[in-house]
């Protein structure tokens, strides 16, 4: 049988809320501090698996109808921010 490796991708545990967040553009909301938090992320271009130009940080959490997700990019230009839908293989 052949060698296994343990899987390079992060995990994390996303937890269930009681009390979902109000939308309304603000992270205040005492629930993102206690939500599933991502931090690390890798470019996919210009460079595949280069360290961001940007930091960005990501929380998740989910109640019985929603999933709940919270961004916040730390531009230091924001006026350079784009959107942009880009094909993974």
């Amino acid at each position: 049988m052949g060698q296994t490796f343990p899987d390079p991708r992060p995990r994390i545990v996303v937890k269930r809320t009681d009390t979902p967040p109000v939308v309304d553009g603000r992270l205040d909301d005492p629930l993102w501090q206690t939500a599933a938090r991502i931090d690390q992320f890798t470019q996919s271009s210009p460079v595949e698996g280069a360290p961001p130009t940007e930091r960005t940080e990501v929380w998740l959490t989910y109640d019985d109808d929603r999933l709940y997700l919270a961004f916040y990019a730390h531009y230091t230009d924001p006026t350079i921010i784009r959107a942009n839908r880009v094909n993974r293989n």
